[in-house]
């Protein structure tokens, strides 16, 4: 078995001595995660849990931090992670990053939102453009009105950073302009 080095943060990487692959992935999130909080430069402790998704929970005194700017950091935790891991043992393994409950709580304001718009578009009968967002806000958005039958949602636009688009069932040949923004 090669040797993979994370050179970049002077750290030797010697999967050689981990015998089960569980403990392997285990453990490069821990030296990547390490790496992060040291230069980040956080009081903070973390939980971690493996599966085909690793399961990250931060809890300290600057959790604050992670959860400034709508979790900002805390989705950059989970953006990079994976990436370096990667760099480590050769497959990719996502993560879900957690702070005092605000998966859960970022999750319902995306449902009160996706709510909120379709409310709107069958009130109005007027198509509702929702702010731009990643795959995975997109995708709770669209998850939120699923079984609804009087809406349908579309994501529209290019790139990482799409828009969710609700549009009433009733006139699906509304013009593109007709929009409550």
């Amino acid at each position: 078995m090669e040797i993979n080095e994370f050179e970049w943060l002077g750290v030797d990487w010697d999967e050689t001595e981990i015998k089960d692959e569980v403990e392997r992935d285990l453990a490069a999130y821990e030296l990547a995660l390490e790496q992060v909080l040291d230069v980040m430069d956080l009081d903070i402790e973390y939980s971690l849990e493996s599966g085909e998704v690793m399961e990250l929970d931060f809890e300290g005194e600057d959790s604050e931090v992670l959860l400034e700017d709508d979790g900002r950091v805390l989705k950059a935790i989970e953006h990079i992670l994976p990436r370096m891991v990667r760099s480590l043992v050769d497959k990719s393994i996502p993560c879900n990053a957690d702070c005092e409950g605000f998966r859960a709580s970022h999750e319902k304001r995306l449902e009160d939102m996706a709510h909120d718009a379709a409310e709107t578009a069958v009130e109005t009968g007027r198509k509702k453009l929702l702010p731009p967002m990643n795959p995975a806000d997109r995708r709770i958005v669209h998850l939120a009105l699923v079984d609804r039958e009087d809406v349908e949602t579309v994501s529209e636009g290019h790139g990482f950073m799409k828009r969710v688009k609700v549009l009433p069932v009733d006139d699906p040949e509304m013009d593109d302009d007709d929009y409550d923004d």
